[in-house]
């Protein structure tokens, strides 16, 4: 809601790109030309339609485990030495690992709760928050149909409403959130 009362103050103008590629999405033919109406060609389609999803989206779930898994073994070592930093510090890296790391709100889930341990708990809801907000999946996706001033604006604009409101809430005492 904060994002978008920014836009009030000053609204942007001429920001959709103008020969901008439509979105197609890839689910494949699954017309049945035999058999049509009947309960076998009705549950042939279903499974048709469950295969095709599930090798869709298998792959971006075992990108998702494998990065959760990395995390579990590898970063909370390099994040326990930095532990002990200043939390505005910890919430600006956990902030921008959310963005790069692109992954679903299931799979950050299990990423921050594998950091929980030693990050303040602001930088681990900085994760959280801003994450699913903006990532290099949406920017992307935001590129293609709008002009870059005004992704890099809204890009900016999330940030600092994310910084600002978790950092109000991590001066607050973090609402008494102990993980």
């Amino acid at each position: 809601v904060l994002c978008g009362l920014t836009y009030l103050f000053k609204p942007p103008l001429n920001y959709l790109v103008e020969y901008a590629m439509p979105i197609q999405a890839a689910c494949g033919d699954y017309s049945l030309l035999e058999e049509k109406g009947t309960q076998l060609s009705r549950f042939s389609l279903m499974m048709r339609h469950a295969q095709n999803e599930f090798f869709s989206v298998g792959k971006f779930l075992l990108t998702g485990i494998f990065a959760s898994t990395l995390f579990q073994d590898m970063i909370p070592r390099a994040v326990a030495a930095g532990g002990a930093a200043a939390p505005w510090k910890a919430l600006l890296v956990m902030m921008g690992l959310a963005f790069v790391l692109s992954l679903c709100s299931s799979s950050d889930a299990v990423v921050a709760r594998s950091m929980a341990g030693s990050l303040p708990v602001g930088a681990v809801l900085g994760f959280l928050v801003f994450g699913p907000m903006m990532d290099i999946k949406n920017a992307a996706m935001l590129l293609s149909g709008f002009k870059s001033s005004f992704v890099i604006r809204l890009f900016a604009t999330t940030f600092l409403v994310c910084f600002l409101v978790i950092g109000v809430f991590m001066t607050g005492g973090s609402g008494g959130i102990r993980i």
